[in-house]
């Protein structure tokens, strides 16, 4: 199975010298014909191995080999090392991990006796990124932090081995959900790429990793800003498959954002760019971004003229993600056309779109369990493996300090007494410091709470998916002959109850990790909040949704913690009024003596005061089966200093969110 990781690239970086171009190869194979000596000859082939690094890896393979042979029969180690980190490249090149790895081992021996701290630098890099690209992170972190131990004895020349680390190091963060490490790994790079001229698509590069890393924090503006200053860095004659792939996440942040005429543009012209590569994996995600901002589209504008569109770049986009087998992005083709045929009213189609989003979202489902679990081993072992190399850090320069005074103690004897006790202040030092370390890998243990808590969000998904199903079912009945609606009855009852228990088991746990969790406040438009709740409840045809924002009103808060409010109050009005024929549901949103207000009403039966009573006690605690996580409501809105008040009768309940002015 395919995992899409929203990294740029691994890169193993040219070993031992920058491309030139032609005419630096041209010179060198002129110079080759007439060579000084064995040693001169060695080093050219090495030099030529190294300039074919970004045109010809088989010609970076045929020279690296001869320079090889050159120095193992006449005993250059240094250039032989060198030809081994070359050959390792081409091995990393043509994919060739179990290779790789042998030659850069080789390389790592011979500069290990030379004490070649540099090249060392260079080889754990390359290593680093080899480990990267398996998917091996604790080992590919480990390897880069000792690239950076070893660069810090390099002079400037370094200073783009050590950028390449820190872009490692913040791919390897992004893939493990860690963004806010990546994005300051990512600042690192570009800050040590800014340092040697000529990096201007390296720096460009890293700016929009961080770009993608606060997308998929939900940080659209700082995204957006950060995509267009890579775009403004990339040099004129850029990459432009690059370009093009910066565009196209542009595209996407646009869509998020309510520009779809924009979004449509950039995608467009992106598209463009990418036909011209023939990148099928990059095309299929364009053509399923275009699909999904045309109907975005025409679903805000109610404009049906751009469903053709959509309609087209879907079925585009699905057959190329089932030539690649890429189950993760089928399973957003196959809802999207859910939805599509939903908004047309093709309830046939609809349904088995949705059939075969709920088979490829089972398999990964099941898949992404297995390694959520695992990741949360991975990032319990990067910060375990962080702490020890800062821990042996610190031994090896006690060692250091060490060695140094028994020198000294031995020529000035009569100073033993005094370095005894400097010696007992530096421990001190150093336990303390220990200490302190100490205390960081408890606070790593508190990521399994977090980790929980974010995974019975993720797991909301399905069972609202499954629900979904539900009620397709119920409202088309004749859609499913009698034996595929028993097995897929029994299958939904099935993955329903356990889903259910699962949820409240993580419910209850994490309700003592609350804590952890920091509001991030910002400007808020309620009109989002209200166009997000439309989206999301989308497919609540029998209960009409009403939205009232007279003044336009904005807040100060978190949105993730008010769309989670008030997401959960939808969700439970809706719940309350399944059986009715009528059922309506109002928003509303105003401002009052300087305080914002947003109220939920709904035309139910109401409940009893027993029934809300989680809202307020602390100790009560309402799950999944019995309501919609009212606790969760309750502590999301004290996280966010927002105070909830709820009336209910015969014709309805009605929720205050009253919030605190800024």
């Amino acid at each position: 199975m395919k995992k899409m990781i929203p990294l740029f690239f691994f890169i193993s970086f040219c070993a031992f010298s920058q491309s030139d171009g032609q005419h630096a190869i041209d010179s060198l194979q002129k110079t080759l014909t007439h060579p000084k000596d064995k040693l001169q000859q060695s080093q050219i082939l090495n030099e030529l191995a190294a300039e074919y690094y970004n045109i010809n890896p088989e010609k970076l393979n045929e020279y690296a080999r001869k320079a090889y042979a050159i120095a193992a029969k006449e005993g250059f180690e240094s250039e032989k090392g060198v030809a081994a980190g070359h050959i390792g490249e081409y091995h990393f090149i043509m994919g060739n991990s179990k290779e790789s790895f042998k030659w850069y081992a080789i390389a790592r021996g011979i500069f290990e006796k030379l004490e070649d701290r540099c090249s060392l630098g260079l080889i754990y890099m390359n290593i680093g990124n080899n480990y990267a690209r398996s998917g091996s992170y604790p080992e590919a972190l480990d390897n880069f932090f000792k690239a950076l131990k070893y660069y810090e004895h390099c002079d400037e020349k370094s200073f783009s081995g050590i950028a390449s680390c820190y872009q490692g190091i913040g791919n390897i963060y992004t893939a493990n959900l860690s963004y806010e490490k990546a994005i300051k790994n990512y600042e690192s790079a570009a800050a040590y790429y800014e340092k040697v001229p000529g990096h201007e698509m390296e720096i460009a590069m890293s700016m929009a990793s961080k770009g993608l890393a606060y997308e998929h924090s939900d940080k659209n503006a700082e995204a957006l800003a950060a995509f267009e200053a890579a775009l403004k860095k990339m040099p004129a004659n850029g990459n432009e498959w690059a370009k093009a792939a910066i565009t196209s996440w542009e595209g996407v942040i646009y869509c998020k954002l309510g520009a779809y005429d924009r979004s449509i543009a950039i995608l467009t012209q992106a598209n463009t760019v990418i036909k011209k590569f023939g990148d099928q994996d990059m095309m299929a995600t364009n053509y399923q971004n275009l699909g999904v901002a045309y109907l975005r589209k025409s679903s805000e504008n109610g404009d049906r003229k751009y469903l053709p569109h959509a309609l087209d770049y879907l079925n585009q986009s699905l057959a190329l993600h089932k030539e690649s087998n890429n189950h993760e992005a089928l399973i957003k083709d196959y809802n999207i056309l859910s939805e599509y045929y939903g908004y047309i009213k093709d309830y046939k189609k609809s349904l088995e779109a949705h059939l075969q989003y709920s088979v490829y979202k089972d398999s990964v489902f099941n898949f992404q369990n297995k390694q959520s679990l695992q990741n949360l081993n991975y990032e319990r072992m990067i910060e375990l493996r962080e702490k020890e190399i800062k821990i042996n850090k610190l031994s090896l320069e006690s060692k250091e300090r060490q060695k140094w005074f028994l020198l000294t103690a031995i020529l000035f004897l009569f100073i033993i007494g005094l370095l005894f006790f400097y010696q007992s202040q530096k421990r001190k030092m150093m336990n303390g410091k220990l200490m302190e370390l100490n205390t960081e890998l408890d606070q790593a243990n508190k990521v399994k709470a977090r980790f929980f808590s974010i995974l019975n969000h993720d797991l909301r998904s399905p069972l609202s998916n499954l629900i979904h199903f539900l009620h397709l079912k119920k409202e088309n009945p004749g859609l499913l002959t009698a034996e595929n609606e028993a097995i897929m009855g029994q299958k939904t009852i099935t993955s329903a109850e356990n889903l259910l228990e699962s949820m409240e088991d993580l419910l209850v746990w994490s309700k003592s990790q609350m804590e952890n969790f920091k509001p991030q406040p910002k400007n808020i438009i309620a009109q989002h909040l209200f166009d997000y709740l439309k989206l999301h409840f989308s497919g609540e045809e029998k209960i009409k949704m009403t939205f009232e924002n007279p003044h336009n009103l904005q807040l100060f808060s978190d949105e993730n913690y008010v769309k989670t409010i008030m997401r959960n109050l939808t969700g439970n009005a809706i719940h309350s009024l399944k059986n009715f024929d009528k059922g309506a549901i109002h928003w509303k949103a105003w401002e009052e003596n300087g305080s914002p207000y947003l109220s939920i009403t709904d035309n139910g039966t109401g409940g009893t005061s027993e029934e809300f009573r989680a809202l307020y006690d602390e100790k009560e605690i309402t799950g999944i089966k019995t309501g919609l996580g009212l606790h969760l409501i309750r502590d999301f809105a004290k996280s966010v200093d927002c105070t909830i008040e709820v009336s209910s009768g015969a014709s309805g309940t009605t929720f205050l969110l009253k919030f605190n002015k800024r």
